[in-house]
């Protein structure tokens, strides 16, 4: 923001030059990059949780499988 503040100080003085005006055009690009940075961070965890959560589902599953087999087994033995 450091860039942005500046940029706004110098706009304040009077009519912006072109460096002013560049100034002010890359902290609002430096704005839309951090809110963008964040919302691909936010969409990582969430897709982070629901990987973990199927991962969770399908060792269940296989576990279930595994002892439905067994139990087959077992119940043909007799």
């Amino acid at each position: 923001m450091k860039g942005y503040q500046a940029a706004q100080e110098l706009l304040r003085s009077g009519r912006p030059t072109k460096t002013e005006t560049l100034l002010e055009s890359i902290a609002q690009l430096q704005t839309e990059r951090d809110r963008y940075a964040q919302q691909i961070q936010e969409e990582g965890r969430i897709w982070k949780d629901k990987t973990e959560q199927l991962l969770t589902q399908v060792k269940l599953v296989a576990e279930e499988r595994d002892s439905n087999i067994s139990r087959v087994g077992e119940l043909e033995s007799q």
